[in-house]
């Protein structure tokens, strides 16, 4: 082993050694306008690329987190109450969810059931006006009395808006017409807030009770001659 090293020491020192008077490496100018064009025709990128703006949220992220290991390494008691900070959020969370769920589930119902109404009144009111085209008012009143007698709300509002029409236009009304075009017809203006009740209880979501119903003839009664 003492003679392999010795053998390397040798070598190493026997090396030859570059001339102290070697002549210094010439540098030449190059050419710039040949470089210019190599480096046009070749596409080359000359601009350094710079950061991707995902390299910036990873150094914001990273910084943070090892804010949050600090703070967190400081006040051992502080993680219990983010995580039940974080249980209440997906508790809230969840309930909103259920509540905005529940409250798409009633507004749908009830528009079907408005929709349902409405349709059930419209054809109700139309059928009254094809079998009985040529009643008067009296008769109208008498339908409406018996059909608040049977408690049958569809009816009764179906023979109030018949009553009402015959009353301030006469038997012109056809059963197309809409309350609108029965207060322009009759020019009974004066009767617009009352065509307007009538009507939500005609078509609004809920169904109006018997003594509703009967209330609102009563104020028409005092209004029409």
């Amino acid at each position: 082993m003492n003679r392999f090293f010795a053998i390397a020491a040798g070598t190493l020192l026997e090396a030859p050694r570059a001339p102290r008077g070697a002549p210094p490496i010439s540098w030449t100018r190059a050419d710039a306008a040949l470089l210019q064009r190599v480096l046009s025709e070749s596409r080359v990128d000359r601009v350094p690329a710079g950061p991707r703006w995902s390299s910036y949220l990873e150094a914001w992220a990273e910084a943070v987190t090892r804010w949050l290991a600090r703070l967190l390494g400081k006040h051992p008691d502080m993680l219990a109450g983010v995580v039940k900070g974080v249980e209440v959020m997906a508790w809230l969370l969840a309930g909103a969810a259920l509540f905005l769920v529940g409250y798409w589930l009633v507004r749908w119902a009830t528009r079907r059931s408005a929709s349902a109404t409405s349709t059930e009144v419209t054809q109700v009111r139309e059928r009254a006006g094809e079998m009985s085209p040529v009643w008067t008012p009296q008769q109208w009143r008498q339908n409406l009395e018996r059909r608040l007698a049977c408690a049958d709300v569809v009816g009764a509002l179906s023979a109030l808006w018949w009553w009402l029409a015959r009353s301030v236009v006469g038997p012109e009304v056809d059963e197309s017409w809409t309350s609108q075009q029965v207060l322009t017809a009759s020019r009974r203006h004066d009767l617009t807030d009352e065509v307007r009740q009538l009507d939500r209880m005609i078509y609004g979501a809920s169904r109006p009770a018997v003594e509703e119903v009967r209330a609102l003839f009563k104020q028409f009664s005092r209004s029409v001659a």
